[in-house]
Formats: C-alpha cells, sequence, structure tokens
C-alpha cells in the first residue's frame, strides 16, 4: 500500500490550510444550536479546531521521538486502500495514485487524503445522527452547507452515491479566501461536496477541495464516481490521539 510522500507536519498545514473557507469536512457544520447564527464562522471554526488540535497532538507525540514520528503507534489508513479505493469507517473514497491517507485525521473518525504535491485533498466522514450534541437530519445538513458560503453553488443537484439512499451534490469555484483566514491558505478555493444518507438514517459528507489553480476535474469526476457508504465497515468511534 502506499506510504506518506509528504512529511506529517507538511500534510497537517496543507489540510488546515484548505478547511478554512470550505463548505466542510465535518457534519459539526449541522450543529449549531441557532440556525440563524454565523454558519460560516461555525463551520470554519469547528473544523480549522479540530486540525489543529490534532496538529497540536503532532507536536507531543514528537517531542519524546527520537524519530520524530507521531503516526509510529496509530493504524495506518493507506492499509485499507484496494484498487485504487479506499474503503473504511463506514466511506470509500478514491485513493489516486500517490495521494496519502493521513493517520491522525484518521484515527479522529475522518478519511483525509493529501496530493504529494500542490494543494488538494479529498475527505470523508459517516456520522450517526443520534451520536451528535445536537441530532440533525440530511435536509439541515444539505442547508447549513449551502449557506457555509455566500454564493450561489455552480452545481446543486442529486446524485447517486454507492449505498446512499439520497445524495446532493454542491460545487463551488473559485470561493475567495476570508481575510481573517488562518496563514496559508490559497487565495481561492474550489470545492465538491456530496452530502449523502444511507436507508438506516447514517449521514455522509464527502469533499474534494483544492486550491483553485490545483483543482482537478479529473479528481472531482473520481469523488463521484467512487464516493460512498462502505457496507463492509460501520463509522468510526473517535479515538484518544496519543501525547508521547
Amino acid at each position: 500500500m502506499p506510504q506518506s510522500l509528504v512529511p506529517t507536519r507538511r500534510r497537517r498545514a496543507a489540510a488546515r490550510a484548505l478547511v478554512s473557507g470550505v463548505a466542510l469536512l465535518l457534519l459539526a457544520t449541522a450543529c449549531a444550536d441557532d440556525p440563524d447564527s454565523d454558519t460560516d464562522d461555525a463551520a470554519d471554526g469547528e473544523a480549522t479546531a479540530e486540525l489543529e488540535e490534532l496538529d497540536d497532538d503532532d507536536d507531543l507525540a514528537g517531542a519524546d521521538d527520537p524519530n520524530g514520528d507521531p503516526t509510529a503507534d496509530l493504524e495506518d489508513p493507506n492499509d485499507y486502500i484496494v484498487d485504487g479505493v479506499f474503503a473504511a469507517n463506514g466511506v470509500t473514497l478514491p485513493a489516486p495514485e500517490g495521494w496519502s491517507f493521513d493517520e491522525l485525521a484518521f484515527a479522529s473518525g475522518v478519511a483525509l487524503a493529501l496530493a504529494p504535491e500542490g494543494e488538494e485533498q479529498i475527505a470523508a466522514e459517516a456520522v450517526d445522527p443520534t451520536t451528535l450534541p445536537e441530532e440533525v437530519t440530511f435536509d439541515e445538513v444539505v442547508a447549513a452547507n449551502r449557506d457555509t458560503v455566500d454564493q450561489e453553488p455552480v452545481v446543486d443537484e442529486p446524485v447517486e452515491l454507492t449505498g446512499a439512499s439520497q445524495a446532493i451534490q454542491l460545487r463551488y469555484l473559485d470561493l475567495p479566501t476570508s481575510e481573517d483566514a488562518p496563514e496559508g491558505q490559497p487565495e481561492t478555493t474550489s470545492v465538491v461536496l456530496l452530502v449523502a444518507e444511507r436507508e438506516d438514517g447514517i449521514l455522509g459528507v464527502f469533499n474534494y477541495a483544492a486550491a483553485s489553480e490545483d483543482f482537478d476535474d479529473g479528481i472531482a469526476e473520481l469523488l463521484l464516481t467512487t464516493a460512498g457508504f462502505d457496507p463492509d465497515s460501520d463509522p468510526a468511534t473517535p479515538q484518544p490521539q496519543p501525547v508521547g
């Protein structure tokens, strides 16, 4: 199976750089108590904070490790790639050649793959909504993600995903980065976001996000043809991160 092609710190920074200003990775997007609250700020804050927390764990884990590898004791998500398809934690995603799935994100229940060059990521998460602090529905997740950005999506339509009873594609091109975004973000970002629901109510969010100059229509189409729910695994229960 492909091993990590990019140093852990670089991968962490690349993931964090694409999070803020994208319509988003996590179902936490739909967990605001107040439906009239600033969804954009909430989504950016939730996702950025989670990745920054993982980055802090990265620092702590590497502090006493002479090899500086905080992922040494973590399960390698790249072991779940077969014939170019990742399947684990309740989801399936494309695994383009050379891309690497991140161990720390995987331990938190998120499948996150990063390109070996450029600013591109593929990500997914499946969640049982009854386990969330505020239970949400498919329609609420779709609405929350539509509200995350100011501009209208260039694509907003139903799609068919493996194992899903219903799914929606939202596609945004050239989203400008906000002035208060974390340092290191691209000037504009393009994203394909898929929100899906299984027959049993499990919800999933899948996306391909890239700096606009790196956006690849081929990867976007690969997401549409490969993403879905994995019938042979369940949504992950996040595990505590190692601290030394």
